[in-house]
């Protein structure tokens, strides 16, 4: 289990627009609303920091407006011109939640511990 240095825990909440592609070839446009809670591991507050900035570049600006697709979809991807994402699951609430734990875990972490990851949804109802 982590340490936390700081014994500090923060949330960040935020919002990302996505396509995405289920089952049958079925696209749905969806506005979440994404809540991450995490530990900071580090008192380097210069690192920790840029860890931070990580989590927020990444939410809002790489999966943002970016389509969420699985292997099995039905639809062929090469001419998408949006950023891309493969889950491994068709893309649900709950299956979004755990990909961006275990990516922002993985990103960040040496300095921050993402302890939970939330997504809502405002078109469907959040899991």
């Amino acid at each position: 289990m982590p340490v936390y240095t700081t014994e500090s825990f923060s949330t960040y909440k935020a919002e990302f627009s996505a396509t995405l592609i289920q089952v049958d070839a079925m696209l749905l446009s969806d506005i979440f609303e994404v809540e991450v809670e995490f530990g900071w591991l580090t008192t380097d507050y210069a690192k920790s920091n840029a860890a931070f900035l990580k989590i927020k570049f990444f939410i809002e600006s790489v999966i943002h407006q970016s389509v969420f697709t699985w292997p099995g979809a039905k639809i062929n991807m090469t001419n998408i011109t949006n950023k891309v994402v493969m889950l491994p699951h068709p893309p649900a609430n709950d299956v979004i939640a755990m990909v961006l734990h275990s990516k922002l875990n993985a990103i960040v972490s040496k300095f921050i511990d993402i302890v939970s990851v939330k997504v809502g949804s405002k078109v469907r109802d959040p899991i």
